[in-house]
């Protein structure tokens, strides 16, 4: 029997660190995407010539080819590695983000914004993967993901400041030109750094489902154009709905085919995961209110209120602030309060906080209005946001933190992605198509601040129904204990409820269980000795 070497002073405390730093620089890169050009987003308009109702684009273009491939990523981490797909989701990301300095016009910086998304996609599912497989269930990993989850709001800070700056100063150009740089340098550091692949699917089930990323990919740009185009074209215009109806098939459609594909991209099976789609959905919530209030603020803040690109920045800055100490605090906000609770918590600062911008006109003052919207908000997204995480990965095994991960992110991007263009809508719709004046602005986007608060209203209901009903079917059924047999012994697991999940290393299998005093047995065919068996 030989020893296991005990692992060098690098590998217990350094390699660690430099797992996290870079992991966590994909989350952040993404955001300060999002900040930064949210802060300049006026300037490159008036630079580019981009009318009010396509200035989404550049948010949005990005966002749906980040949701559409974020699964198909997840996928290609599972099957050739998650350091591969890292590797390679960060040097993609480098050479869009370079050629988004380049861009000649509107056109091409959305086409190139949509590119760099795919390269964004091939970074998160991979880094929760690495996250969930190098370290250990307990203290370490819940750690590593909120020091995950906070560099997402710390970006969110780097991405105001250089934005601010960069706008008024050398130009919007060099936002894309150090976010390249920054990427570059991690990318060749991850090369060196980031543990070799674990957890690879095996060879025989290496199959991708390129259709299903194409299918909800090209559904979802539809949509979204659907719901832009419509109050320029018309609701009742033939193009209008005949695209409807091709995005709506199109959903459809990619449904039926990721139940009959043998590898799919989004397995149906995840849908009765518990909690599973209310989780989905309340990521999705909380990420449209926070993109759609941050894209409106800028807007109102500068279009409305006159501020500058710095000062709007500036501005912005207690937001990204809360939301760093509040991810910082989450281990403390667990110990007291449950999941469930903090959950429906976010949900209430969602729903209130933006009221405050909502009352705003021309005349109010920063701190009357926009800061209270600003914490009330914040706290109920950096509450949510982690908490959800955490929820969701905790419902999956190892073998499945890159699908996890993936769906995760993907139900943020689609959220955003769709909430943007539905307020777009409501906003052009209230302000009028030609309306460019600064009352006609103003009224749009109060319509918007409005949504946000439906948006929040609606997270509420699902969650608290949702997550509390379920809880109190749990409570209310009786315990029931259940073996797992297997060729190499059994386990045995006792949970409260009546209906229970199994997961054995690469098979999975549910059984609902009926009120009984008695034992209830499963039988199952373990893949080897080594395997272990996780109720869940």
């Amino acid at each position: 029997m030989t020893d296991t070497p005990t692992p060098s002073f690098y590998e217990r405390h350094v390699q660690p660190i430099l797992i996290i730093m870079i992991t966590s620089m994909s989350q952040m890169l993404d955001i300060v995407n999002f900040s930064a050009l949210n802060i300049a987003l006026p300037k490159i308009s008036e630079d580019l010539q981009i009318e009010p109702a396509k200035q989404q684009w550049l948010i949005s273009a990005y966002a749906l080819t980040f949701g559409g491939f974020l699964l198909l990523s997840g996928r290609l981490s599972d099957v050739y590695g998650r350091k591969t797909i890292f590797i390679v989701g960060m040097s993609l990301f480098t050479i869009w983000s370079l050629i988004n300095g380049f861009a000649p016009n509107a056109i091409s910086l959305i086409i190139f914004r949509a590119l760099q998304g795919t390269g964004a996609a091939m970074t998160v599912p991979s880094s929760v993967g690495i996250i969930g497989t190098y370290f250990p269930n307990g203290v370490r990993k819940n750690r590593a993901f909120f020091i995950y989850g906070a560099s997402g709001a710390v970006g969110f800070v780097i991405g105001l400041i250089i934005g601010g700056i960069l706008t008024n100063t050398i130009g919007w150009r060099y936002l894309f030109y150090i976010t390249a740089c920054l990427s570059g340098f991690f990318a060749i550091l991850s090369v060196v750094v980031l543990p070799a692949n674990l957890g690879m699917t095996a060879a025989s089930e290496r199959r991708l489902d390129v259709g299903g990323a194409a299918l909800v990919t090209v559904s979802l740009l539809l949509l979204v154009y659907v719901l832009t185009a419509g109050g320029d074209m018309g609701w009742k215009s033939p193009i209008i709905i005949v695209l409807l109806v091709v995005a709506v098939g199109l959903l459809v459609v990619f449904g039926f085919y990721e139940a009959w594909v043998k590898n799919p991209l989004m397995p149906l099976g995840v849908w009765r995961v518990p909690k599973f789609a209310v989780i989905f959905f309340s990521a999705a919530l909380i990420y449209a209110e926070f993109q759609t209030l941050t894209f409106f603020a800028s807007l109102f803040m500068q279009n409305v209120l006159g501020y500058s690109s710095l000062e709007a920045s500036i501005y912005f800055l207690p937001e990204g602030i809360l939301a760093v100490t509040v991810c910082f605090s989450m281990s403390t906000f667990l110990r007291y309060v449950s999941e469930t609770n903090l959950l429906i918590l976010s949900m209430i600062f969602l729903m209130v906080g933006p009221i405050p911008i909502a009352l705003a006109t021309s005349t109010s003052s920063y701190w009357q209005s926009l800061f209270p919207s600003f914490i009330i908000t914040t706290f109920g997204l950096a509450i949510g946001w982690n908490t959800a995480n955490i929820m969701l990965m905790s419902q999956f095994v190892t073998e499945q933190q890159g699908l996890a991960g993936g769906m995760f992110n993907t139900a943020l991007q689609i959220g955003s992605a769709l909430g943007l263009a539905i307020t777009t809508a409501v906003s052009q719709a209230v302000a009028g198509v030609e309306g460019t004046t600064e009352y006609d602005l103003a009224r749009g986007y109060h319509a918007v601040f409005w949504m946000d608060v439906v948006l929040g209203a609606v997270g509420l209901l699902i969650t608290v129904v949702g997550l509390k009903t379920r809880k109190e079917r749990r409570e209310g059924a009786e315990e029931v204990v259940v073996k797992v047999e297997a060729n190499n012994g059994a386990d045995e697991a006792t949970l409260d409820g009546s209906e229970m999940t199994l997961r054995c290393a690469h098979l999975k299998c549910s059984q609902k269980m009926p009120k009984s005093e008695d034992d209830v047995t499963i039988t199952v065919e373990m893949p080897s000795k080594e395997s272990n068996s996780e109720a869940v």
